[in-house]
């Protein structure tokens, strides 16, 4: 059940995000299963946004390999 309110709360984030316009599309990373939880709490304004998603764990880069991989991964 923690689980859960941990995925929404995050995927509340984005919808926020979302709504605010701070972005134009979204690239989502994550592990399975996390990622297809996180997906299927998002609101439909940040569903419609989602450019992308990749099952990956990111958590180990520091922040220039990130901006790396996320850059490859938008263009690709």
């Amino acid at each position: 059940r923690d689980d859960q309110h941990r995925y929404a709360r995050r995927a509340r984030t984005l919808d926020h995000g979302v709504a605010e316009g701070r972005c134009a599309g979204l690239i989502l990373v994550a592990t399975n299963p996390f990622l297809g939880r996180l997906k299927h709490h998002l609101g439909e304004q940040a569903q419609k946004l989602v450019l992308r998603t990749l099952s990956a764990d990111y958590t180990t880069l520091d922040e220039a390999e990130l901006a790396e991989r996320l850059q490859t991964a938008a263009a690709g």
